[in-house]
């Protein structure tokens, strides 16, 4: 995603939390109950288009711990995931983003690791199966293969 489009989703997502206030203000305080339901369909939609690999953030109604919300990604063609994320209300917007770009870390390190094309090397049997991206294969030019 280019960093005009990341930058766009991520204006996008402060209206959809805090409305027109550009202040790092607690995210998805003092929403109306009526407000919520559009709010937080916007909520997901930004998220998951203002992140390279689609995280989600789902809610968290665990009442030991409190309200929340919880971000991660799923990685296409392997059978895991980035770690889930929680945040516990009250946070800031700043907090989320912060707990984003640790998902977007580890979903990127997992597509490294997994997601290579036959010309990237062999196959590695530790990491079960997949073939690591190498970043000078003249086939997929160090992107890797969707699988």
């Amino acid at each position: 995603m280019s960093t005009k489009n990341l930058i766009y989703n991520r204006m996008q997502l402060s209206i959809a939390v805090i409305g027109t206030d550009k202040s790092d203000a607690t995210f998805l305080g003092h929403v109306a109950e009526a407000d919520w339901p559009a709010r937080w369909a916007r909520v997901k939609k930004a998220i998951f288009k203002g992140t390279s690999c689609g995280a989600y953030i789902e809610p968290i109604l665990d009442c030991t711990e409190g309200l929340g919300v919880a971000v991660g990604s799923i990685v296409e063609g392997v059978d895991w995931g980035t770690d889930t994320h929680c945040l516990h209300y009250p946070f800031k917007e700043s907090e989320l983003w912060a707990a984003l770009e640790k998902v977007e870390a580890e979903a990127h390190e997992i597509w490294e690791s997994t997601h290579g094309c036959d010309e990237c090397g062999e196959p590695d049997e530790y990491n079960g199966g997949h073939i690591h991206i190498n970043p000078e294969c003249p086939s997929c030019h160090g992107e890797g293969v969707i699988i």
